[in-house]
């Protein structure tokens, strides 16, 4: 009996090796290996710059160097999909999405053609999930075709320019799937970094940066802001990352680097109005302490400077929740999802007008370790 099965699933694997049904493969210098996507709308048409691994496959004379490493193609039509359609007949190549790092939408196509844009990498079933998505302040092929270094791909250095800075607590990192989401729901606000170009201090390169967030709803408004806002989202989603500040009390200057944060927002209905109860809880190295003289850090010193970094990180979130509830109406901190779990009758009435039916009471609580280590507190 073991015999014949051993037999059976010999000849299976062969079957699926050989022959009818085989497995389809493609060598690495038949594909189109993708590092960037770019997508820019202009003239009621669709741009793709395709910053790709330079593997030696000859192409159709569309692409052109941005390094060693990578090379720049780019297709345009009346769709997306069509645009990416041109991949295959115009280069030979079969695309490969699924190596992309970062999908950066232009400013016009994400006013335009973002449900589009979005909706083919929905479907595109190789497509990445959580590929990184970013907004450019311009042109999407600005970014990506953007010769920023030597010896590796470009689009490596955004990604880590994102991750890094996501890290410092300067920008939000956002994969796709999670944008998508945000999107799709009613109230919620989606947003991402938002990427721009300078010139470099060698003349034959550029610098990308990130210049702020730039925000999406679902009836099409968009909206950007600097990274002194991305810093009080990120404490308010609990999301700081390594953020630094500097405190100056009395003579005495304390650098402050966070190791933990948490905000917890608990929801409630109180007299026809949306009431939420915030609290952002901070835990601080004190990795420098300046005086005039030199001596020891006292508990008092601390206590001023937890103070202190209370105040600043309630502005920080104050000025957000200001965006939120008074200038944008765009929900970034998903407070009309909390309501629509816990009260949704009340949410029917709560998404038509955020701004006049919402309150809310905000505690920062700020803990600094004098030792500044990280395993002693």
């Amino acid at each position: 009996m073991k015999r014949i099965i051993t037999y059976l699933l010999i000849s299976f694997f062969v079957l699926l090796t050989t022959g009818c049904g085989g497995i389809q493969t493609a060598e690495l210098s038949d594909r189109l290996i993708m590092e960037a996507i770019g997508i820019d709308a202009e003239n009621g048409k669709i741009s793709v710059t395709i910053q790709a691994l330079d593997i030696g496959a000859d192409g159709s004379g569309k692409g052109s160097s941005a390094n060693e490493e990578t090379k720049i193609y780019n297709f345009t039509d009346t769709s997306t999909g069509r645009a990416f359609a041109h991949i295959k007949y115009e280069t030979g190549l079969t695309p490969l999405y699924s190596h992309a790092r970062i999908l950066v939408i232009g400013e016009e196509a994400a006013k335009t053609n973002l449900g589009e844009i979005l909706d083919f990498f929905l479907r595109e079933y190789t497509a990445r999930s959580d590929i990184l998505i970013a907004a450019a302040a311009g042109q999407a092929a600005d970014i990506v075709s953007a010769d920023i270094t030597d010896g590796q791909a470009d689009a490596a250095v955004i990604e880590k320019i994102l991750r890094n800075g996501h890290e410092r607590g300067e920008n939000i990192l956002m994969p796709l799937y999670k944008f998508v989401n945000l999107l799709l729901t009613e109230s919620d606000t989606a947003m991402c970094p938002l990427l721009s170009l300078s010139a470099s201090e060698n003349k034959d390169k550029k610098n990308v940066t990130v210049s702020g967030t730039a925000f999406f709803d679902s009836q099409k408004r968009i909206r950007t802001e600097d990274i002194e806002i991305t810093e009080g989202i990120l404490l308010l989603n609990g999301d700081a990352g390594s953020l630094s500040f500097s405190i100056d009390s009395e003579g005495k200057k304390c650098t402050l680097n966070t190791v933990k944060c948490s905000t917890k927002i608990k929801p409630s209905v109180k007299d026809g109005k949306a009431f939420f109860y915030i609290k952002t809880t901070l835990l601080c190295d004190l990795t420098e302490y300046v005086s005039d003289i030199t001596e020891a850090v006292e508990i008092q010193d601390t206590k001023n400077a937890e103070k202190q970094l209370e105040e600043i990180i309630g502005d920080k979130e104050k000025r957000v929740l200001e965006i939120i509830f008074h200038e944008s109406g765009m929900d970034i901190c998903r407070f009309g999802r909390r309501i629509l779990l816990r009260y949704p009758e009340f949410y029917k009435k709560y998404i038509l007008n955020m701004s006049e039916l919402t309150d809310y009471d905000l505690t920062v609580e700020a803990t600094i370790r004098r030792t500044g280590r990280e395993t002693i507190r």
